[in-house]
């Protein structure tokens, strides 16, 4: 009994950290239920399916009813189920159909009906399942939609039925489908709509079917369709319902119908209607043929609509017109034609509802007016493509999110919300849609996840769920959505991937599996989504690419696909949406692109071709999706563009076409997707924007328009689309907002409106690292061991310019090392370091003899320890650190030394002027 009683704990354990581990992720277990089956991925990619099959719609490749789950395949990460047909999306991105293809549904050019899975294409990111009809999302945006039209719920203008994908639009971002018609959001928040509206579904105001997309309204963070109803969400947590509210599916107490959108209610967070037509919206909770279902913050599961079969769970089956409770506990919850299906957030997996078909799965065909156990071990529901990729301090790498395409590395495809393993001794990580490259400070690049175009760098096609070696010598790498670009030490730089709109850079719109050779010279990169820019040793700037809105800067609108020189004398780019902003040392501010919403700052609309001056007297900028925000070097902080959210942070939603003061007395500033995040030089934290999330950290899901504080000792911050990461100055992580896909490797799907300190992470390095910098201006490096200096140098303390190399060595020994500074004043340009005593007491006496007013050097500090070299080598257990000097003191304060354990880096600063001084000093291995 005891042996029992210990196995069934483990097992218990087990299963919760399984469901743990993949909770929240794009493509880790996602339920959906038909009109009379069910479903369901789990974690570790398997499909599994019961109920009615009377169309082969299970894909067991029977026709035999199941009233218990039976497996169907493996390496999936979404399906949704219309009436009798069912649509699946693997890892990979391949859609895959069965079931019933009497109207085409199924995609693949035929009505041939299928009860095994057939593949239909490639390259899909989300589904949806109509009755008769199916819609998919691509990554680029552009949606795809064919089967039964004749209500006109394809959206192509026709009433025409489709047997395979035709394309709808682009720009959308999620989708849903009802009985006979189609919902879907965009990403600037719009709602469209179209099909069937006889019950006035659609929100437009009339009952009219429409059979291209309308505008219902802006502003909105969520939606799903029921059979003749729609539900939506809005960012402040506001329920929208409108369409059929003859069983009070509505929810507003009445049985009235509305055309137009109504509020029901607020403090939501999960809604979604159409059950099994529905793929994975936001964690959704969902409605079918009547009836609605919504989860709040809190896990409660409320119910209301038609409940004839018991469908709503409350253990009767009265009709409810207003929510009612049904539990606690739940993440996740789908409802079919007549039964529901919902996940808790142990991982156990609840049904109830009609049960004619098996469809429940409790091995029964009783019908169950209240929720019963199906099973445990189940993960949540999960939407979305993002993951996390971080750093410890001994130099080790750690992933989690979303892992549908294996780009945590970590050698599986199952989703992590916690840090995983990947490997040590990395310098630099980047991030593209579906992959991950990484540089480890020996300057190897190695890379895995999806690799459909290439953007591995492999020479194959083929998916890696373990970091691979791409080659070494690298310095900087970037990450686009289907591309990669990376520099070398020698300031050559590469690409590879998809290459459809010239983005690569190499002269032609051929996609590379390998690194090819772009140019030389190069200091720095930065990849878009559909285009670079880059930046040379002497400030030129270059860019290529994608060119519609003029965002390449060149005087076209022309796609480029070799790099073109757009000005010169640059120090520092970034990148929004479709616009671009730049600065020059001499502080003045340039954009070109788009300029719709104002972003470009320049007092019009109309898209620049060329760069155009915004302002002077700027020392750093970044750009959201659609705004832009700035400091001056005296430390006030501008912004301007869209604001719909309060983004700027001027006190109103007033979209601003040139620069308007936020406030003074800030060191830095970074923009999210629709909301701001901005350090002061005291160390506190402040932010603004939209915040449905708790993305801004201040305890609420309420917008701000004007600046609110976090919180104090932050060095450095970083904002996503719906969440906020930070270091504070004791090098730990703190991270808030949005969760559903792990990305604040907490280890939870929850989200949080305040800052949690993110379990034992440190993103810059431990104590006895030693790191450099270096200023391309300035053609000068500096290295320092304390991690408040580095990470005030990244945050602008040094003034522009400064960046990581990716060059370390560990300090350690018995001799200190001392450091000096050539100038008046105490910076970082002007250093010179020595381990010999009797170079740094000389140095201290020149010190004493010069006057203070004159130039010279200034002891600074005992910045890190090594060990003298004997006799010209080393001992055992070190590593030489040889040293370089640009004997530049009797130009004033432009001397420097460059302190390095790679003699390649010291020859290849010889061949700019420098003088090799050999070994100096030794290093711990």
């Amino acid at each position: 009994m005891r042996s029992f009683i210990i196995r069934f704990f483990i097992l218990l354990i087990w299963c919760f950290l399984i469901s743990t581990a993949a909770s929240s992720a794009a493509h880790g277990g996602v339920i959906a239920a038909g009109f009379g089956h069910t479903m369901t991925v789990k974690s570790d990619g398997t499909l599994w399916a019961w109920g009615g099959n009377t169309y082969g719609q299970l894909g067991d490749a029977h026709h035999t009813h199941r009233n218990i789950p039976v497996l169907i395949g493996s390496g999936y990460s979404a399906v949704a189920a219309g009436a009798n047909h069912t649509v699946a999306l693997k890892s990979d991105g391949s859609l895959w159909a069965w079931g019933s293809n009497s109207y085409g549904q199924l995609g693949d050019g035929t009505n041939i009906q299928r009860n095994t899975p057939m593949l239909i294409g490639s390259g899909y990111s989300a589904i949806a399942a109509g009755q008769f009809h199916t819609v998919a999302l691509k990554p680029d945006g552009s949606m795809w939609a064919w089967g039964y039209n004749v209500y006109g719920q394809l959206g192509d203008g026709t009433f025409t039925q489709r047997n395979a994908p035709v394309l709808i639009g682009n720009g959308f971002s999620s989708v849903a489908a009802g009985y006979e018609h189609t919902v879907a959001l965009k990403l600037d928040g719009s709602l469209w709509a179209w099909g069937a509206n006889g019950n006035g579904q659609l929100g437009d105001g009339t009952t009219t079917d429409r059979h291209a997309p309308v505008l219902i309204g802006s502003g909105y963070s969520a939606v799903a369709a029921g059979n003749t109803h729609t539900v939506a969400l809005k960012p402040d947590g506001s329920l929208w319902a409108w369409g059929d509210n003859v069983n009070g599916q509505l929810g507003d107490g009445t049985t009235t119908p509305h055309n137009t959108p109504m509020q029901i209610g607020t403090g939501y967070s999960i809604v979604a209607a159409g059950g099994s037509y529905l793929l994975h919206l936001n964690f959704s909770t969902v409605d079918s043929g009547g009836s609605t279902m919504a989860i709040k913050p809190d896990g409660s599961l409320w119910a209301w609509g038609l409940n004839d079969n018991g469908q709503l769970g409350d253990g009767t089956t009265t009709y409810r017109q207003t929510p009612v409770l049904i539990g606690s506990g739940y993440s996740a919850v789908a409802i079919g034609g007549s039964h529901t299906v919902a996940l808790k957030s142990d991982g156990s997996l609840w049904a109830w509802g009609l049960n004619d078909h098996g469809q429940l799965g409790d091995g029964t065909i009783a019908q169950r007016n209240a929720p019963v156990l199906i099973g445990n071990c189940y993960s949540v529901v999960a939407a979305g493509t993002y993951h996390t990729v971080a750093l410890k301090s001994d130099g080790s790498l750690w992933a989690w999110g979303d892992n549908g395409s294996g780009q945590l590395g970590d050698g599986a495809f199952t989703n992590r919300n916690a840090p995983v393993l990947v490997g040590s001794g990395y310098s630099a990580v980047a991030a593209g849609y579906y992959h991950t490259i990484a540089l480890k400070f020996d300057g190897s690049l190695w890379a895995w996840g999806y690799n459909g175009s290439g953007q591995l760098g492999d020479g194959t096609t083929t998916q890696r769920y373990t970091p691979v070696l791409i080659g070494s010598g690298y310095s900087a790498v970037a990450a686009g959505t289907f591309h990669s670009i990376a520099l070398k030490f020698d300031g050559s730089l590469w690409a590879w991937g998809y290459n459809g709109s010239g983005q690569l850079g190499d002269g032609t719109t051929t996609q590379r599996y390998t690194p090819v050779l772009i140019g030389s010279g190069y200091s720095a990169v930065a990849a878009g989504t559909f285009h670079s820019i880059a930046l040379k040793f002497d400030g030129s700037l270059w860019a290529w690419g994608n060119n519609n809105f003029g965002q390449l800067g060149d005087g076209t609108t022309t796609q480029r696909n070799a790099p073109v020189l757009i000005g010169s004398g640059y120090s520092a780019v970034a990148a929004g949406n479709t616009h671009t902003v730049a600065l020059k040392p001499d502080g003045s501010l340039w954009a070109w692109g788009e300029s719709y919403y104002g972003q470009l700052g320049g007092g019009t609309t109309p898209p620049h071709i060329t760069p155009v001056l915004i302002g002077n007297g700027y020392s750093a900028v970044t750009a959201g999706y659609e705004h832009t925000a700035a400091l001056k070097t005296d430390g006030s902080l501008w912004a301007w563009g869209l604001n719909d959210n309060g983004q700027l942070g001027d006190g109103t939603t007033t979209q601003r076409y040139t620069p308007v003061l936020i406030g003074g007395g800030y060191s830095s500033v970074t923009a999210g997707y629709y909301h701001t995040m901005a350090l002061k030089t005291d160390g506190s934290l402040w932010a603004w924007g939209l915040n449905a999330y708790g993305q801004l950290g201040d305890g609420t899901s309420t917008d701000r328009n004007t600046p609110v504080p976090i919180g104090n000792g932050f060095s450095a911050v970083a904002a996503g689309y719906a969440h906020t990461m930070a270091l504070k100055t004791d090098g730990s992580l703190w991270a808030w907002g949005s969760s559903l896909f792990g990305q604040l490797g907490n280890g939870t799907s929850v989200y949080y409106a305040t800052p949690g300190r993110v379990p034992g992470l440190n993103l810059y390095f431990p104590s006895d690292v030693v790191v450099e910098f270096y200023n391309t201006s300035l053609d000068n490096y500096f290295i320092t061991a304390d991690f408040n200096e580095a990470a005030a140098i990244d945050n602008g303390a040094a003034g522009l310019g400064w960046m990581h190399t990716g060059n370390t060595f560990k300090s350690g020994g018995s001799t200190a090392v001392c450091r000096f500074y050539g100038s008046l004043s105490p910076g970082p340009n002007s250093h010179f370091y020595a381990l010999d005593g009797g170079e740094c007491d000389g140095l201290k006496a020149l010190q004493q003899s010069t006057p203070a007013t004159q130039k010279r050097w200034n002891f600074e500090s005992m910045d890190f320890v090594s060990t003298p070299v004997t006799n010209g080598t080393c001992p055992t257990g070190t590593v030489p650190i040889y040293r370089a000097y640009n004997n530049g003191f009797t130009r004033g304060v432009d001397s420097n030394h460059r302190i390095t354990s790679s003699l390649t880096v010291i020859q290849e600063a010889v061949t700019r002027g420098w003088s090799n001084e050999g070994v100096v000093m030794c290093a711990p291995n």
